[in-house]
């Protein structure tokens, strides 16, 4: 069922129609009790709209505001500190990894560009063997690295691309070391204040919060992404961020240029057209976000399913909004 809460400045009625039409299909077909959505172009959301329901009991309709956890739509926002902190002079891309983590041998060569790229060759720790979503235990930054610090690179860093999300919890460290701020106080001091990013915040599933949508499955412990998916937001924080970053709020021409190209998103290419995109997936939760920068153009997508891929449903979307 469609919540009534709906902004369409800019799409007519057809086109509308055809987005919830493949919304709620997708939602049936994959099960998804609740689902946000917001699309930015130009500037200004020009749709914004909640579907379904934010509980399993069916009784707290979803709405444009609902908070869901992002999960990996954190990285983003981890490689926009990073570069800022290099654009200030704080530290350099071509720093390696040996200056902030020294014990950390195996991969003391990687340089923090190999970890904003993707390119580092440093193991995933989420995809060691035995790794548990849904433990509960606080686990620290350190032993989270610590449980690949032993294992050789998967290759020569800066020949391949492979995601990892210990590159992302190593860059949270680096953060912290440089600025000698925790992460996440130095993400509402340099972003999220400024940006009046107001519903986005470090997730926190133990703490009850109004007007969050309860998961499908119960949530592990947030330390065990840290820097790599460790957000909640709604729909329309993460419209305006992606216009932030469009309009050059966020980082230089330059930086912007590297982060849609790779450094934070993954860069691609859809309907003839440059597009830079992240998934989120964290217990109970699905995310995915999309920008055609040419176009000005973004889209994202928020449910309180697990391990649901909606990267077609935002294309099917982006589709709509363009032609």
């Amino acid at each position: 069922m469609v919540h009534a809460a709906l902004l369409a400045l800019a799409l007519s009625s057809r086109t509308t129609g055809r987005i919830d039409h493949i919304v709620r299909y997708v939602m049936g077909d994959h099960h998804i009790a609740g689902l946000s959505l917001a699309i930015v172009r130009d500037g200004r959301v020009i749709y914004a709209r909640g579907y379904g329901f934010a509980d399993r009991r069916r009784t707290i309709r979803t709405q444009t505001g609902t908070i869901f956890a992002v999960a990996s739509l954190e990285k983003p926002f981890v490689a926009a500190l990073v570069l800022r902190l290099a654009e200030r002079g704080k530290l350099s891309l071509d720093d390696t990894l040996g200056k902030y983590v020294p014990w950390y041998a195996n991969a003391r060569d990687v340089t923090i560009r190999d970890l904003l790229a993707n390119e580092s060759g440093i193991p995933d720790y989420a995809q060691l063997p035995g790794f548990e979503r849904g433990a509960r235990n606080p686990v620290s930054p350190e032993d989270l690295v610590r449980r690949v610090s032993s294992l050789p690179l998967d290759f020569r860093p800066g020949t391949r691309w492979r995601y990892s999300n210990t590159d992302y919890v190593l860059l949270g460290m680096i953060v912290q070391d440089v600025t000698h701020v925790p992460l996440a106080a130095w993400l509402h001091r340099d972003l999220l204040g400024p940006l009046r990013l107001r519903a986005t915040a470090t997730w926190q599933p133990i703490v009850p919060e109004a007007g969050r949508a309860e998961g499908s499955i119960a949530a592990g412990s947030p330390t065990l992404a840290f820097a790599a998916a460790d957000l909640e937001s709604n729909a329309p924080d993460l419209a305006r961020w992606m216009d932030d970053l469009l309009l050059g709020r966020v980082v230089n021409a330059r930086d912007l240029h590297r982060m849609l190209g790779g450094m934070g998103f993954i860069a691609g290419h859809f309907d003839g057209l440059a597009v830079a995109w992240h998934s989120g997936y964290i217990e109970g939760y699905s995310s995915y976000m999309a920008i055609v920068a040419s176009k000005h153009l973004g889209v994202v997508i928020l449910c309180n399913q697990d391990k649901v891929d909606l990267g077609p449903l935002a294309l099917s979307i982006l589709e709509d909004a363009l032609h």
